[in-house]
């Protein structure tokens, strides 16, 4: 399905039914990644939760747009989806670039978001201002690694930590099956304005939001890292932040175990 509004086309697919949770990936992904580790895993059949994965623009099957390429842009139209299409209070997940989105949206309509997960989310904008674990693959199966493509190995090895057959599969299924269908000159376009013309995480200190946050982090991100994380997180009372071992910018599928329990947990 498609949404649209000042031209501007928003693909989303809808699954379930109940409280609506709206879920968002990550720069050059699409809904994919989301619905990967939330479908058949945290969510099923029996869930009482309506599930909204969001394509970003220029990313998945959502057309690039060609004027204003910036996240305050992405959030507008994000906004105007969530306002037309939300029956009640809702949920945010928001995944890396995503997580810093759903920052945006919550900033923007506190009083009608119920909760949040965030999942490795960007804190800070620029790369190089981060704090960031160094790269490290800690779970490596060298004889499986052999038999990829110097290009599929490369890719990745990029943010991986665990390193074998089973996350290579989900890794291809869900993350780079996306990225393969970005628009490369939308994302060059928006890595210029990527950060909001606002400080998002001032403003969210202080509107005291005070329901339940999850922030999950990899010890061993090399892209967001978790040490800025961790200090957003004490902006928000009612926060829960978990941080993981053995784990990069791809935890939902290096600790998948984990993960799925954490999130369910968080809304049984």
């Amino acid at each position: 399905m498609f949404y649209e509004k000042d031209n501007i086309k928003l693909h989303y697919e809808v699954r379930g039914e109940g409280k609506e949770v709206f879920l968002i990936h990550g720069l050059g992904c699409d809904m994919r990644l989301m619905k990967g580790c939330m479908e058949d895993r945290v969510f099923d059949e029996s869930s009482n939760y309506k599930r909204i994965y969001i394509d970003l623009p220029g990313m998945g099957k959502s057309p690039a747009f060609k004027e204003d390429v910036s996240s305050d842009k992405i959030l507008e139209i994000l906004i105007c989806f969530i306002k037309d299409y939300a029956k009640d209070n809702f949920y945010l997940v928001g995944e890396s670039y995503g997580g810093y989105l759903v920052r945006g949206i919550l900033s923007r309509l506190k009083s009608q978001v119920e909760g949040m997960v965030l999942i490795c989310p960007v804190v800070i904008a620029k790369h190089e201002l981060r704090n960031k674990a160094k790269k490290n693959v800690l779970i490596s199966d060298e004889d499986f690694l052999k038999t990829l493509s110097l290009k599929d190995r490369k890719h990745f090895e990029y943010y991986g930590v665990v390193l074998n057959e089973h996350t290579f599969k989900r890794y291809k299924g869900e993350i780079d099956s996306g990225l393969k269908m970005q628009d490369n000159e939308f994302i060059n376009r928006l890595n210029k304005k990527y950060d909001f013309s606002f400080d998002v995480d001032e403003r969210i200190k202080n509107i005291k939001y005070d329901k339940p946050v999850l922030f999950i982090a990899g010890k061993q991100d090399c892209c967001v890292g978790y040490e800025d994380l961790w200090k957003i997180s004490l902006n928000y009372s009612k926060a829960s932040f978990i941080l993981l071992n053995n784990a990069g910018h791809n935890l939902q599928i290096e600790q998948e175990e984990v993960f799925t329990s954490i999130i369910k947990n968080y809304f049984k």
